[in-house]
């Protein structure tokens, strides 16, 4: 019995956690990039988010740009690599 329940705390745990990373992801970029990019990442022709050509890079060069491109330098403006990661993991779901 105690197995039982020791097994459904922690996938209770790491399920929770994998949903507000997404969710995470999503207001992140509805606070720091829908303003621009609009709340499906369709605004802005030369940026299109879902385009193939912003789809199809790796997801690390993606939190390069983002974290570092003088457009975006969201590194100097506080934000955290980790915070990075989970926009960039919401802006593959705009596919």
């Amino acid at each position: 019995m105690k197995k039982m329940i020791l097994i459904t705390m922690i996938l209770t745990l790491v399920f929770g956690t994998v949903a507000f990373a997404a969710e995470d992801g999503a207001a992140l970029f509805k606070a720091k990039c829908a303003a621009c990019h609009g709340p499906d990442g369709k605004k802005m022709a030369k940026a299109d988010l879902t385009s193939a050509g912003i789809q199809g890079k790796a997801e690390t060069d993606l939190v390069k740009f983002v974290g570092e491109n003088p457009k975006h330098n969201f590194t100097k403006k506080g934000v955290s690599e980790d915070q990075l990661k989970a926009i960039v993991g919401f802006i593959k779901t705009l596919k």
